[in-house]
């Protein structure tokens, strides 16, 4: 993956993270340049417990997939939930300026309170190499919601967030 070595809280996803051993002798042919977050702003919306999060998006593609971290620690950690939001985020959010993303702190960090809280966001055009498709970050519930499945009782139901990978678009069996 292609990142931005900016200094302005800009996420680098590790996309390599979840694909084989091989996947390392693999780069693509062709580059593009790199997506380029600029101008992020946050503010409060006065009377609410929601946060709107400005940026500006610049790749050399007309839609990128957009994230955001946020950490309440100064940008130590960023580990502040973000699973209610809304806006430009996700897959297929247009390049251009005056982008917004609508953070629901009530419902992700309900009466919690810093004065170091510090926001990220990350843009990726998603160009992989040739033969993998890129699989994006998200969020999802895993764990046991079959109450009566007594074998499982040591999986909660939780909610786990993953960086996006490339996965081969190819089947790999042992005789390959």
């Amino acid at each position: 993956m292609r990142t931005n070595p900016e200094k302005q809280y800009l996420a680098i996803t590790n996309l390599s993270a979840a694909v084989s051993a091989a996947f390392f002798l693999l780069t693509p042919l062709a580059e593009a340049a790199d997506p380029v977050v600029s101008n992020i702003s946050a503010v409060q919306r006065a009377g609410t417990q929601l946060v709107d999060i400005t940026y500006d998006v610049t790749a050399d593609t007309s839609t990128v997939w957009v994230g955001l971290a946020i950490s309440s620690d100064g940008g130590t950690t960023f580990s502040v939930p973000t699973v209610t939001v809304s806006g430009a985020i996700g897959l297929g959010v247009a390049t251009g300026t005056g982008k917004v993303i609508t953070w629901n702190a009530g419902v992700d960090w309900n009466k919690q309170y810093t004065t170091a809280m510090r926001f990220k966001v990350s843009a990726d055009d998603l160009i992989g190499p040739a033969g993998f498709s890129v699989i994006p970050a998200g969020s999802f519930q895993m764990g046991n919601a079959m109450t009566a499945d007594r074998d499982i009782s040591d999986a909660p139901i939780r909610t786990v967030t993953v960086s996006a990978f490339y996965m081969g678009t190819n089947l790999v069996t042992n005789a390959d």
